[in-house]
């Protein structure tokens, strides 16, 4: 099974090593680090591809044109929210209405009436903005078929209000920005997507990690998904303490069939702190729920107090599992702002006590995170590291 691979922005070697094992096991892509510096630079795939690129530290400004549309929320003065059609915001009515006669079941984490309560409360005087991408991957399991139809609510008229959102999400929550072209600011944490033959223009200063992928899968997501226009999600790697968790690129049901149980999905991304308090200890299968290519992740390490986030005096590191059968043998990585961890599928982990930018291929698929704290404590006596706090979590993930 491959092990971690673990590397820092600082040493050219080590990240020309996680390339290259990046790229062995995942043919398609390619990876990079790049920085900008001062001047004006232009953006763009250098492979003819669909480039993410995610920024590591610094600030820059990103040249956003008039008539530009994104679905993140709490937007400049310069960006209108699109108006919701009528059915959508009839439906979206009827929720509101009849919030509490939805299923309070959990298909994956968190309760079906939680994730629509979350979806209205992006729906405040009569406008929609954000991208609800993520809350609808969580009320629809998935089987090698496509997405599933389920038993939201007894009332019919809450049924089709849901069906129809999960008909129309990616038409919901955009903005569109009505003043003239203009720099925008970008920094720590923010993803940008530019597409083969397009190109963005930047200024400043950052460092940024990018993956390329040259299928060319055209993603769900707009050109910026910035973490100060983001909402807090608590759930995965933290569900409670200090609640930073914001996901610029989340799973999308779309496109999932038989012949392809990955839809659209090639990257994910998400930003989240990893309290010691709750952040349980994983693994995603090497075969993945529903099909598909399994999960491999990356942890991009960044500086805490960039969002006033702390560690509270307490050590970051992160713990690694590479053999789920033998749950003693396990490594403990140190681990500070600048390094980047290549995590390959069946490697149990735990973050502790980081901040993180958690890229995903091909991506978060709901249903695909097992928890094993419990497994650890029963079969090593407690010997090898968990989260005695986490044990009072009850998922139907965990594995005892």
């Amino acid at each position: 099974m491959p092990a971690i691979t673990v590397s820092s922005a600082a040493d050219r070697e080590s990240l020309e090593t996680l390339f290259d094992e990046f790229e062995r096991l995942n043919p398609g892509f390619m990876m990079g680090f790049t920085s900008i510096q001062g001047t004006r630079t232009e953006l763009r795939p250098e492979h003819d591809g669909v480039r993410y690129l995610w920024i590591l530290d610094g600030k820059a400004e990103i040249l956003l044109p008039k008539g530009y549309r994104t679905q993140e929320e709490q937007l400049p003065d310069a960006y209108v929210a699109d108006e919701v059609s009528a059915d959508v915001g009839q439906a979206l009515g009827v929720l509101r209405e009849g919030l509490n006669r939805i299923s309070e079941e959990e298909p994956y984490g968190g309760s079906i009436r939680d994730h629509v309560r979350r979806i209205l409360e992006r729906y405040r005087h009569d406008v929609f903005q954000g991208d609800i991408t993520g809350e609808i991957a969580q009320i629809t399991p998935i089987s090698k078929g496509g997405w599933c139809h389920v038993q939201w609510s007894e009332d019919k008229r809450i049924q089709r209000a849901i069906e129809l959102l999960i008909e129309n999400f990616t038409e919901m929550g955009w903005s569109t920005k009505k003043a003239e072209g203009s720099y925008e600011p970008i920094g720590m944490g923010d993803q940008v997507v530019i597409r083969p033959r397009e190109s963005v223009m930047a200024r400043g200063d950052i460092r940024y990690l990018w993956i390329e992928d040259l299928n060319k899968i055209d993603p769900h997501v707009s050109t910026t998904r910035r973490v100060c226009y983001l909402k807090d999600l608590a759930g995965g790697c933290n569900i409670a303490f200090d609640p930073f968790r914001r996901l610029p690129h989340t799973w999308c049901v779309k496109g999932i069939d038989t012949h392809n149980p990955d839809g659209l999905n090639r990257v994910n991304s998400h930003v989240v702190n990893m309290a010691e308090e709750l952040s349980r200890t994983h693994f995603h299968p090497p075969v993945a729920a529903g099909g598909g290519k399994p999960q491999h992740e990356l942890y991009m390490v960044l500086d805490q107090a960039g969002y006033g986030l702390s560690t509270y005096g307490r050590r970051s590191c992160a713990y690694f599992f590479p053999n789920l059968e033998g749950l003693s043998e396990y490594e403990k990585v140190d681990l500070s702002p600048g390094n980047i961890v290549y995590i390959p599928p069946g490697t149990a982990h735990r973050g502790v006590n980081i901040l993180a930018d958690v890229l995903t291929l091909p991506g978060f698929k709901p249903g695909n995170e097992w928890y094993i704290d419990k497994k650890i404590k029963n079969t090593t006596g407690g010997k090898a590291p968990y989260n005695e706090q986490a044990l009072s979590i009850s998922s139907r993930y965990d594995i005892s």
